[in-house]
C-alpha cells in the first residue's frame, strides 16, 4: 500500500479497522529506509555534479586567463569575456542546480511521509482496540 492510498483509507474510516490499518502502516514504514537512502543518493549525486561543473568552470577560467584569449583592459571587461566563453558551462551549471533542488525537494517529501507514518503509527498504538 502506498502513502497516497493510506491517506485515502484514513479519509474513509469506515473501510478499515485499526489493526488492519496499523498493519498497512507498518508494512509501508518498512520500505522507507530504502526510499530515504535512494533519495539521499540522488541528492549526493546531484551535489557532486554541481561541484564537478564548478571545478570545470574554474579550470577553464584560469586556462582562458593564462592563454591570453581574455584581453580586456579592465576587470569588468575580462569578466564579461570569460562569461561569454563559459556560456555552455553556465547553462550546465544552472541545469545541475535545478536537478539538485529537485532531488532535495524529493528527499524532503519522502522524509515528511516517513515522519507522518511514524506519527500515525504512534497514535494507533495508543488507541484501545
Amino acid at each position: 500500500m502506498s502513502f497516497e492510498s493510506l491517506k485515502e483509507t484514513w479519509a474513509n474510516p469506515s473501510y478499515y479497522d485499526h489493526a488492519q490499518f496499523g498493519h498497512e502502516i507498518i508494512g509501508e514504514l518498512l520500505g522507507y529506509p530504502e526510499k530515504l537512502k535512494e533519495a539521499e543518493k540522488q541528492v549526493m549525486a546531484a551535489k557532486k555534479r554541481v561541484d564537478e561543473i564548478k571545478n570545470k568552470m574554474e579550470t577553464k577560467r584560469y586556462s582562458l586567463l593564462a592563454s591570453g584569449v581574455i584581453d580586456g583592459k579592465n576587470a569588468e571587461v575580462r569578466e564579461a569575456q570569460i562569461a561569454l566563453k563559459l556560456g555552455e558551462e553556465t547553462g550546465a551549471l544552472l541545469s545541475a542546480k535545478e536537478n539538485l533542488d529537485e532531488a532535495e525537494f524529493y528527499f524532503k517529501q519522502i522524509e515528511i511521509e516517513y515522519r507522518t507514518l511514524l506519527a500515525i503509527s504512534k497514535v494507533l498504538g495508543n488507541e484501545p482496540n
